[in-house]
């Protein structure tokens, strides 16, 4: 049965695939396919201002996570920080430190694949948190910059936990959006999804878009 460590990522293009060719929907793919997060590539066609909100949002995103996963493994040197970035990554320690976060080896930006309903997507961490008496909560969080809404993140987590726990055998107990928010009093705001009233409901949905998204492939209307 096919793993993570088997499929291949073309950062060109944006996809992945399996070794003998097939494309692998990724989570955020999906999502876009359903309508249920927003799709850049049709933003930034309408025009180049927009293009050009696109295009500093992703830079914002991926400096910020890269300077964040640097934190978590101890090899951050603050120093070099951009100076635009620093309120996002400052933000980020401030949650880990109030939370008792601590990353689980092999657990930041990790590849998930799930070979059962054939998806991918990279989780941004994994992490304990330990409760005295009660022992070790495992949690799933997802770093964002801006509104998690935007990214129908309450779906995006739950695939992430389900491929996660069928490719580790171990169970996440929660699932977070921590959407970083400097220049708040609380410069940080997380949204526990395993609380909501519809937790259950998160992974169904999920593969509800998944099969949008896989019939709209057999029909011509996506390029998987």
């Amino acid at each position: 049965m096919l793993t993570a460590n088997d499929i291949s990522y073309d950062p060109e293009t944006h996809t992945s695939a399996t070794p003998d060719g097939r494309p692998v929907p990724h989570v955020t793919a999906v999502l876009q396919a359903a309508g249920l997060c927003e799709d850049f590539d049709d933003i930034m066609a309408m025009g180049r201002k927009q293009r050009g909100y696109v295009e500093h949002g992703r830079a914002r995103g991926t400096a910020v996570h890269a300077d964040c996963h640097a934190f978590d493994d101890d090899d951050l040197a603050w120093e070099t920080v951009d100076e635009r970035i620093l309120p996002y990554v400052d933000a980020w320690r401030v949650f880990r430190e109030n939370n008792d976060l601590h990353p689980v080896l092999h657990g930041r930006e990790r590849r998930v694949y799930h070979p059962v309903y054939h998806y991918t997507g990279i989780l941004d961490g994994v992490f304990e948190q330990f409760l005295v008496p009660f022992g070790i909560k495992r949690i799933l969080v997802d770093i964002k910059t801006g509104d998690p809404r935007d990214a129908a993140a309450d779906l995006q987590t739950s695939a992430y936990q389900h491929a996660y726990e069928y490719e580790t055998k171990l169970r996440i107990d929660e699932r977070w959006a921590v959407w970083l928010r400097p220049g708040m009093r609380v410069p940080y705001k997380v949204t526990p999804y395993s609380e909501w009233p519809d937790a259950d409901m998160h992974f169904p949905t999920f593969l509800a878009c998944l099969t949008v998204y896989n019939e709209q492939v057999k029909r011509g209307r996506r390029v998987a």
